[in-house]
């Protein structure tokens, strides 16, 4: 998981917050995922509004799994982005 873009609205449909494109991990990681494997993390935003929604990406590349003494997983052979489709923001009650 090399980034990461998200674009957060509050319940007006305005832009309460966003993370360009390209941003560096998540909450400062990178992680390498193995087949199989998942990652989680957990982050917050203030909105205006006791709702809201977020949409966005993460970019992700493929690994040739070869060890080398520059690249502990080896070389990028692919990227990808991973879409993440509209989801709710419910305010803690």
């Amino acid at each position: 998981l090399k980034g990461r873009h998200w674009e957060i609205r509050d319940s007006q449909g305005n832009v309460a917050g966003s993370v360009p494109k390209g941003s560096p991990g998540v909450i400062g990681k990178t992680p390498t995922l193995q087949p199989g494997q998942s990652f989680e993390y957990h982050s917050g935003v203030e909105l205006p509004t006791a709702n809201g929604s977020m949409a966005g990406s993460f970019q992700m590349v493929v690994l040739d799994g070869e060890r080398t003494e520059d690249a502990e997983y080896g070389a990028e052979i692919d990227s990808f982005d991973a879409l993440v489709g509209p989801f709710v923001l419910r305010g803690v009650a």
